[in-house]
Order: structure tokens, then sequence, then C-alpha cells
């Protein structure tokens, strides 16, 4: 006669004695845009170089923005041209000139 067993496993463990590998932080986007003064309204993430913000149906929007990490070259036209300015990290609750005419960025530090 069979006899059919359940075991349960209330923990489990590599074998061989290799210790687990720590996972590497979540890193949050290079940088947030949003639609609205004050961090308000819609909001895209970018984390690479962005020639033409069109493909993110952000084009013009922004009217603020949030840098996680890097110093950022923000521009008025596609393609990095225009009015450029340069971002550090930091909260940026209205980007006054650039305001509505961004259109292209991109991480230069």
């Amino acid at each position: 006669m069979a006899h059919n067993f359940l075991l349960q496993a209330s923990s489990i463990r590599p074998g061989g004695g290799v210790a687990p590998q720590p996972q590497p932080p979540q890193q949050r986007a290079g940088v947030e845009l949003f639609s609205e003064p004050q961090y308000r309204g819609d909001r895209v993430t970018i984390d690479g170089p962005t020639a033409d913000l069109k493909r993110a149906n952000f084009n013009n929007r922004a009217e603020s923005v949030v840098v996680h990490g890097g110093t950022w070259e923000i521009c008025s036209d596609a393609g990095y041209s225009g009015n450029c300015a340069a971002f550090a990290p930091g909260n940026y609750p209205n980007l006054g000139t650039l305001g509505r005419k961004v259109s292209s960025l991109r991480r230069v530090q």
C-alpha cells in the first residue's frame, strides 16, 4: 500500500552555504516633469536623453520639475536646441521662462 505525504516547508535557504546577494537599491527617475506649477497636474518621468517630448506626449507642457540625480539640460526646442538651462538635483516648482516650452532634455553630468 502506497502512502502519499504532503510536506510543508516553513523556510527555505540556498544550499552550499551561499548567502543571498543584496539587491541594488531602486533608483528613482532622473527627472520628473509636471504639467502644472508646484508639482501638480500630469507627470512624466524621464530616465535618459529625450530629444523630442512629443513621443512622451509632453511637448510644451512642463511647468515644474524635480531632478533626482545628475545635472540635466532642459531645452525649449527638440534636439536639445533653443533656450536651454541646466538643472542640478532639486525641486523646481516653477520653470519661469521655460514653462510650457520644454521640448527636449538630457543629462549632462
